[in-house]
């Protein structure tokens, strides 16, 4: 793989200053509103992420001043309140790291760093001694005007994609092209043309927009190859670093991917290497003793699925101890301790901000932010984070996200007034519902000799009306579970363009985006992974009792 370190560097220095950006906007936040843990997490996050991108480029004074950094605030995770003193401090830190990236771009122009990044912290580290005396909530900065709204940390992201010439001019002979469809059909509804006619003019508009829509899409559209190959220096770099021997193999290089959420992959990727370096991979005494080769490997692995694209990450490493996940989940109160957790709720507490069950701190990993970098993000992305892990053998990580953000393929369902879409991939079949079902919020049906757990989105939604005489069962699976949702009736494929949620649904779990349909309503869209996830655990009792009774 070649490493273009220039191109690389390019693309941390305009990483570095969004994150120096957020950075700023949460320090902000807590000198108004001191309780504010979200804008604590994000700023662990943003230090965390650029310490990390800063040792993959050997840019070793802002990784050592960031890691020092992150020391001095840990009174904030432990509960102290941020006091105007140190957060004045801190924002001084931040003018601090832009000096290094500046500098790494060359358009530095102070040779003082290292004098002025020690006093910075000997100043933290002042404000943290008297800071350390405060306790969350009881001694806040100032009291902001209760507005209905409290401040929230937008991340700062850049929009860019660069784009070939030729392609250029193939999307403008396009334009042009529907310009003179446009006009001919404007032409036959201006003289009364027939029918005939005129659906010939709508078909070849037609035809020339869904074209114009392919070419966008495939603007959008990059092989991974290139930007999972940046990562092969990072790995080599950080295992010598760790005494360890490390080989990184990647698969499915030709498969393309949206590059919005390209662009977005790398901060998880990098926590999760870093992580399977860190924790997964033992040094290679210890896997000799184990039986395994002294070389461990890494496979990063591309992949098309049902519509979605997956990114996995596979490690042969010591995998993740469950005992200690368990622990440290008790002793910060994530989980009671007569809690029956399955593996999969038992391995999914690592995704908690701040959790890891690390003995020690090291300039790769170990203050529990990576995992919830990678939570946040694929959330963000409306992609789905599996984890798989057998304790001596080795961890799997698998990302499942959309091939694209902008359109998808979907099943549109009418519930009373409302229309609400399904993304397509995730319909198995549909069905009628028996009449003799009771009209419950949450039950199960007999389907083919098997229980199928289900939720009636009319009871969900609280929808104004009465229970038809017909409902209809959508059939729908995601990660390999299956469910029902119930519905009065059924409107067919159709292609959706998606649509940002406003603030009126950011709370609202059941949806991931809305979309306009032909009428000008406002549809909106099925979060279905999310959607089975909140709703039907609560059926769990039903179908335990049906496993046991089919004919019920």
């Amino acid at each position: 793989m070649n490493f273009d370190r220039a191109a690389i560097l390019r693309e941390f220095i305009a990483e570095a200053h969004e994150d120096l950006s957020s950075m700023e906007q949460a320090l902000l936040v807590l000198e108004t509103n001191t309780a504010d843990r979200e804008a604590i997490d994000l700023l662990f996050r943003k230090v965390h992420n650029l310490k990390g991108n800063a040792t993959v480029l050997d840019l070793h004074e802002l990784a050592d001043f960031c890691h020092a950094l992150e020391d001095r605030l840990e009174v904030w995770r432990e509960g102290s309140a941020p006091t105007r003193g140190l957060v004045t401090a801190v924002l001084a830190a931040v003018d601090t790291m832009r000096v290094f990236v500046a500098e790494s771009s060359g358009t530095s122009g102070q040779t003082n760093k290292g004098t002025n990044a020690e006093a910075v912290l000997a100043r933290i580290e002042s404000e943290v001694a008297a800071n350390s005396k405060h306790r969350l909530l009881e001694t806040p900065l100032s009291s902001s005007p209760d507005t209905g709204a409290p401040n929230k940390v937008k991340e700062t992201r850049a929009a860019t994609v660069r784009v070939p010439i030729e392609r250029l001019d193939g999307l403008l002979n396009l334009a042009g092209e529907i310009t003179i469809s446009r006009g001919r059909l404007k032409q036959q509804l201006s003289v009364g043309g027939n029918t005939a006619d005129l659906l010939a003019a709508h078909r070849e508009a037609d035809d020339l927009l869904l074209e114009l829509q392919d070419q966008l899409m495939k603007l959008r559209m990059v092989s991974v190859g290139p930007f999972f190959g940046q990562f092969s220096r990072m790995v080599r770099d950080l295992a010598v670093a760790a005494g360890k021997d490390i080989a990184l193999r990647i698969e499915g290089e030709d498969v393309e991917i949206d590059m919005t959420i390209l662009e977005n992959l790398r901060a998880p990727l990098t926590h999760m290497l870093r992580n399977a370096i860190d924790h997964g991979i033992e040094a290679p005494d210890l896997r000799s003793g184990a039986g395994k080769p002294r070389q461990g490997q890494i496979i990063l692995r591309a992949s098309h699925d049902a519509g979605n694209i997956l990114i996995e990450i596979i490690d042969d490493g010591a995998g993740m101890n469950r005992r200690r996940i368990l622990a440290q989940a008790h002793r910060r109160g994530l989980a009671a301790a007569d809690a029956l957790l399955d593996e999969s709720q038992i391995l999914r507490l690592v995704l908690e901000p701040g959790f890891s069950t690390a003995d020690d701190v090291s300039k790769l990993s170990g203050r529990g932010v990576g995992m919830d970098v990678v939570n946040q993000s694929v959330d963000r992305l409306r992609g789905s984070l599996e984890i798989e892990s057998t304790e001596g053998k080795g961890t799997h990580l698998t990302l499942r996200l959309p091939l694209t953000l902008a359109i998808i393929e979907g099943f549109a369902v009418g519930v009373g007034e409302e229309i609400y879409v399904m993304p397509l991939d995730t319909v198995v079949e549909c069905m009628e519902l028996p009449l003799t079902t009771d009209d419950r919020l949450h039950d199960v049906v007999n389907l083919r000799g098997k229980p199928l757990p289900y939720v009636r989105l009319r009871h969900l939604f609280d929808t104004a009306s009465r229970r038809p005489e017909r409902e209809n069962i959508v059939i729908v699976q995601q990660h390999g579970f299956e469910a029902g949702l119930v519905v009065d009736s059924l409107l067919g494929e159709m292609q959706t363009v998606i649509k940002p949620l406003g603030r009126l649904f950011e709370k609202q779990s059941a949806f991931s985006a809305s979309t306009l349909l032909g009428d000008g309503r406002v549809a909106l869209v099925l979060d279905i992974a999310r959607l089975l996830q909140d709703t039907l655990a609560q059926a769990e009792a039903r179908y335990a009792a049906v496993e046991t009774n089919p004919t019920h």
